[in-house]
């Protein structure tokens, strides 16, 4: 099944994707979040320092770091 969810605002767009994929949230809880206006909540807490910090988490590139970055569930067989 096939599940589009269209965000105009590629800084808005960006952090859910990015939150989506940090949380392994599914679509459900995706779209939840979006309704609640998850990001728009985030950028009006604390002021200035807290709207540059969600706009550079916005922004960055997954980073692969560790082993883990890249397999997120993993089985020992």
């Amino acid at each position: 099944m096939n599940h589009y969810i269209y965000i105009s605002d590629d800084g808005k767009s960006d952090f859910y994707e990015k939150e989506a994929i940090k949380a392994s949230w599914l679509v459900r809880e995706l779209k939840r979040q979006i309704s609640i206006s998850l990001f728009e909540r985030l950028l009006l807490s604390n002021g200035e320092a807290n709207k540059k910090k969600v706009l550079e988490l916005a922004l960055k590139v997954n980073e692969i770091v560790k082993p883990e970055d890249i397999v997120k569930d993993y089985y020992v067989f």
